[in-house]
């Protein structure tokens, strides 16, 4: 697997209630270790963060500001577009897990 398609640039939209929580969030994660996050330059309620998929997921990262008490925007079309990221994270996380078919080559 390519290491470049384990890494993930996303976006965290919070909402505007309650105040703060931006920065808050901005100073939590950037506490992460092997994880790169930086305010957007065009939306002032949002987040640009960049990870491996070997160490964190957009799903794990959601649920952790959710029980920290962090509101994030949503509409139904972002919750599906979230959805499938989630999806996808978890097949690429577990297919790194996966061991290599035998073959006669190998």
């Amino acid at each position: 697997m390519n290491p470049f398609e384990l890494q993930k640039e996303r976006r965290l939209k919070f909402s505007d209630d309650p105040a703060n929580q931006l920065d808050q969030a901005y100073l939590l994660l950037s506490g992460l270790e092997n994880f790169h996050v930086e305010r957007c330059a065009h939306d002032p309620g949002c987040l640009l963060i960049r990870y491996s998929v070997q160490n964190y997921s957009l799903e794990a990262l959601e649920k952790a500001l959710a029980r920290e008490g962090f509101r994030l925007e949503s509409s139904p079309l972002d919750n599906i577009k979230k959805h499938l990221i989630h999806y996808c994270e978890d097949v690429q996380y577990h297919n790194l897990k996966t061991p290599e078919p035998r073959t006669k080559n190998n």
